[in-house]
């Protein structure tokens, strides 16, 4: 029978584990912030879903944060006085980064994640909403296989960074499939409009 001291220390270093685990998973989350200029995430509005880890792991991470609600941040009050280093939008709906922009200050970054259903609107789409509203410095990747589980950020506007990632060798018949497909797709145009998670970061001149 094991000593309720050693039970309780036991107990103790079993939680302490979880929550190394919990915290190392939440920083992960937020690996696309070497995407910025400065990774320290200061002064950040999030405007998005409340589902996933994304909103825990900023709470958690940024300096200061403020959760806007999609439903809110068009309205007078949110904009007023709003000058934020990092807006962090979780949307696929193109026009919704229209909203978004005055809540940034001048040389702020926009970090806009789009997760959908494959084929409905291009990524051209989406970086022609944000050359539009006069953002530069932008920057398209794909989330593979998917945020919350991401393994590697690939540039889908860099040709040569996707050759590499299709080009790696694959040890199991499922994954050599899907990378032939992958290559299928990068070589016919197609990959930008299929891909289910990428994410834009511009920045506000």
């Amino acid at each position: 029978m094991l000593d309720p001291a050693t039970e309780q220390t036991g107990h103790g270093n079993r939680t302490e584990t979880q929550g190394k685990d919990q915290a190392l998973q939440l920083v992960r989350r937020l690996d696309w912030r070497f995407l910025l200029p400065n990774p320290v995430l200061g002064d950040v509005a999030y405007v998005g879903s409340m589902g996933g880890t994304l909103p825990s792991a900023l709470q958690r991470f940024s300096e200061m944060l403020t959760m806007v609600l999609p439903s809110d941040v068009s309205s007078a009050d949110v904009k007023f006085g709003c000058s934020y280093e990092t807006v962090v939008l979780r949307s696929s709906v193109v026009a919704a980064v229209k909203d978004v922009k005055p809540l940034l200050a001048p040389g702020g970054y926009l970090y806009w994640e789009v997760e959908r259903a494959s084929g409905i609107d291009h990524v051209r789409k989406y970086m022609k909403a944000v050359q539009r509203l006069g953002f530069d410095d932008i920057q398209v990747n794909w989330h593979r296989p998917d945020f919350e589980t991401c393994l590697e950020m690939i540039p889908l506007t860099n040709s040569r960074a996707l050759r590499f990632a299709f080009a790696r060798r694959q040890e199991s018949t499922t994954k050599r499939l899907k990378f032939a497909a992958g290559r299928l797709l990068m070589t016919t145009g197609l990959l930008p409009r299929v891909v289910p998670c990428f994410s834009i970061v511009a920045r506000n001149p």
